[in-house]
């Protein structure tokens, strides 16, 4: 299965057992729209917002990456997988499970344990 990273870093797949697992960008990013809406503030002056997500598009240059292969996934962020599910997307996803599991160093992920399939 060809995996096509559509972060903007490499992600790194660390499992309890083997060797890392490389995932390196491809300086092709997979946005998705935000409209954020203002709302009332909190009791203490925080404000505050709605958000409403857009489509989600896996970019052409991505697809034409993916191009030829018989198997492959995009690595995207869970808030565009989300967005992306919601309107109807059907290329097979992966999102880095960035919880409690996860590696880190200094308070940053650094690698993950596995991939969620979304």
């Amino acid at each position: 299965m060809r995996i096509i990273n559509l972060t903007p870093h490499d992600v790194v797949a660390r499992p309890s057992e083997g060797q890392d697992i490389v995932y390196p960008k491809t300086g092709i990013r997979a946005l998705v729209e935000m409209v954020t809406t203002e709302a009332a503030p909190l009791p203490d002056g925080c404000p505050t917002c709605f958000v409403q997500y857009g489509p989600a598009i896996i970019p052409d240059d991505a697809l034409e990456l993916a191009n030829g292969a018989d198997d492959y996934a995009f690595v995207v962020s869970t808030m565009f997988a989300t967005a992306y599910r919601a309107h109807g997307g059907q290329h097979k996803i992966l999102v880095p499970d960035s919880g409690p599991d996860a590696v880190r160093e200094n308070g940053q992920v650094v690698a993950v344990r596995r991939l969620i399939r979304k």
